[in-house]
């Protein structure tokens, strides 16, 4: 009886772990309100396909609320400072149907928010999100959807269990994370976001991902290249920001390197010398993925669109570092934090790109 019940415990056990290890693929209610709001407000940053049947559905239930107060509220603050990644981040910090904190803001994501100039809005946030959701029984229209979200979720699950991507993150970065999520949204843009949320000091990674494109009124993700490219740089940010944020008194004396690259990252949204650090290691660490997961002509390709005409041209040193040092001498550098000083030198030499 005893060892029957020690097996037990360990295949629970064993269980359990292996569950933290899976990488979760849904549609979450929370990014469905969320982006709900956003496109009854006129949210331009959303999937801009006037075909996707899913519209039409959102029109045809939610037309007597297309003034609703949190869709003006939407309105007003997306255009000043409730946009990009801070709404997504904003509201997986909830739990519905009660709108309760599930884990304090970190002072980054109040900084982000400007909190300190605008608790009383976030507050007012919430109350007229939660107003919304329980006017509309937005639950109800959830639910009602479960067939569309499940068929739009299949083709990605089926793709992404052919590779084992956690597995892969974790031996790469040597570190491991509560759990990894996809959420995939037919509202959003073409395109990703990456959020960590902070639960008592355990991780939980998230990828947002919008479609890539809209047939027979159905958004496809594209799961062969754009969506398993974004689940790899997204997720990576949770690895590779800290890394930056650990060394950025030394990184901070480079920042004469942005300069020549400046108005292409502006482009492209890397408004400062540390967002492009992130992007930086990031993206050499997505191209060593790809290679480890997808194969070399697959690390090429996103190489080559990286360095072609997005500027990224310090790609190469971040790359030669990884490789030569990271993964062949794993004696000597245990983690990406130990390789730092190395890149670091190889940045100083492209200090010719100052003047």
């Amino acid at each position: 009886m005893k060892l029957f019940i020690l097996g037990l415990l360990l295949t629970l056990t064993n269980s359990a772990f292996s569950q933290k290890k899976q990488l979760n693929i849904y549609t979450d209610e929370r990014i469905e309100l969320l982006n709900t709001i956003q496109y009854l407000s006129d949210y331009p940053i959303l999937n801009q396909a006037d075909s996707l049947e899913y519209k039409k559905t959102i029109n045809k239930y939610f037309k007597n609320y297309k003034n609703h107060s949190s869709v003006i509220l939407n309105k007003n603050i997306s255009s000043t400072f409730f946009s990009f990644e801070k709404p997504i981040n904003f509201i997986l910090h909830y739990k519905l149907p009660n709108f309760e904190l599930i884990t304090p803001f970190t002072d980054e994501e109040l900084t982000s928010l400007n909190a300190s100039n605008s608790q009383d809005t976030l507050n007012l946030i919430i109350t007229e999100f939660k107003k919304f959701y329980n006017e509309t029984k937005f639950n109800e229209f959830y639910k009602s959807n479960f067939n569309f979200y499940n068929k739009i979720k299949e083709p990605v699950a089926t793709e992404f269990k052919k590779y084992n991507i956690v597995v892969t993150l974790e031996k790469h970065y040597k570190t491991k994370n509560q759990s990894y999520n996809i959420l995939i949204s037919p509202l959003l843009h073409d395109g990703g976001y990456a959020v960590n949320i902070n639960e008592k000091g355990k991780h939980n990674l998230f990828a947002i991902i919008g479609p890539s494109n809209t047939i027979n009124k159905l958004p496809v993700f594209d799961t062969k290249t754009t969506l398993s490219i974004y689940t790899l740089h997204e997720m990576s940010h949770s690895f590779c920001n800290p890394i930056i944020d650990n060394n950025w008194n030394e990184f901070s004396k480079l920042d004469c390197l942005y300069k020549p690259i400046e108005a292409a990252m502006k482009e492209q949204g890397y408004q400062t010398w540390k967002t492009c650090l992130y992007e930086h290691l990031v993206r050499a660490n997505e191209i060593i993925l790809n290679e480890i997961i997808f194969g070399k002509q697959s690390a090429d390709e996103v190489k080559l669109n990286y360095i072609k005409d997005k500027k990224w041209i310090y790609i190469d040193d971040f790359i030669s570092v990884i490789k030569n040092s990271y993964l062949t001498d794993k004696q000597e550098y245990k983690s990406q934090n130990d390789i730092i000083p190395l890149i670091i030198k190889k940045l100083e030499e492209q200090k010719k790109n100052c003047h």
